[in-house]
This record gives C-alpha cells, sequence and structure tokens, in this order.
C-alpha cells in the first residue's frame, strides 16, 4: 500500500451509495469524500454535547453518573455536585465523555434529553438525515416501501421498521 492510498478518505462520492459525514471545518477530507457532509459548531464532539445540551439535562446526567457509582476515581477532584458551576460541570463532563469515548456514554447523555433540550445541531442534522433517507425510498400506496420498509413520516417519531422482520419477530 503507497503512502499516497493511506490519504485517500475511506468513503468516495462516486461510489452509488448516499454517504454523509460530520466535520469540525470545511477544509476536511470528509467533505469532499461524502454527499451530505455536515460541519459542526464546535471543534470535538464532547463540545457538540455540553455546549448545545440544556444544563438541566446535563446537571441531571451528571448527578444519574455520579449516584449510579460510574464516576470514575481518576476525576474524583472533579466530581459534579449541585454547587458546581455551569463551566466546572461542562469541564468534568468533558473529562469523563473524553475517558469513555465508545462506551456509549455520550449517548447515555443524549438518551436521557428531550428533543428540546438536545443540541440543535444533532437534532437538525438528524431530521436532515431522515429527509435525505425517505428521499431515496419510493413508497407504494399501501404505505410499504420497494424495499420492505414502512413509511413512518405519519407516525409519532417511529424509526422505520422493516415490516418482513417485524412479521417475523411477532411469529417467533
Amino acid at each position: 500500500m503507497s503512502a499516497n492510498s493511506r490519504e485517500k478518505p475511506i468513503f468516495q462520492k462516486n461510489l452509488d451509495i448516499k454517504s454523509c459525514g460530520i466535520c469540525y471545518t470545511s477544509k476536511s477530507k470528509i467533505v469532499a469524500a461524502v454527499n451530505h457532509p455536515y460541519e459542526a459548531p464546535e471543534k470535538g464532539f464532547e463540545d457538540v454535547l455540553l455546549n448545545g445540551t440544556d444544563e438541566s439535562a446535563l446537571r441531571r446526567y451528571a448527578d444519574s453518573v455520579v449516584t449510579d457509582g460510574e464516576w470514575p476515581r481518576h476525576l474524583t477532584e472533579k466530581t459534579p455536585s449541585d454547587t458546581m458551576s455551569l463551566e466546572d460541570l461542562k469541564n468534568a463532563l468533558r473529562d469523563y465523555l473524553r475517558w469513555a469515548k465508545g462506551a456509549g456514554n455520550s449517548a447515555d447523555l443524549l438518551g436521557q434529553c428531550t428533543k428540546d433540550e438536545m443540541p440543535e445541531f444533532i437534532v437538525g442534522t438528524l431530521k436532515s438525515i431522515q429527509s435525505i433517507v425517505e428521499a431515496e425510498c419510493v413508497f407504494e400506496d399501501d404505505g410499504e416501501s420497494k424495499d420492505g420498509y414502512r413509511d413512518s413520516s405519519e407516525d409519532s417519531e417511529e424509526p422505520k421498521v422493516n415490516t418482513e422482520q417485524e412479521e417475523e419477530y411477532r411469529n417467533v
């Protein structure tokens, strides 16, 4: 493998697949490599989360991590408390999320948020990706697409469900 081949983006627009990517600068190789690039307002996913999430959600999440005994010992000096300033709380959570990267903790933070408490960038990006995916599906009159998925656009925020798999699970 040549040095140049390692520099090529993994996803390329000419692969006949729709690809989306999030980057932190418009100069990123991701912008050139995907069909739908999204430029984050912050550099680093933790900062996107912490600076865009409502304070009450951050405090609720931090409290649950501490109460559940999940706060790591090496961050004891930064253990969140009710009296901690918002800036100190964000700094503590940033260190925690970076330490726990890949363990699903960022998803846990988002999962306990209401839609209104989530970062606008994440909500907007997800809506945009949903519209891209739905535009690719061709729906028949009965609400099913040619790929076996039911149109959920009229449903209350439910994800698309493969109707064949749904039926198979019911029969188990």
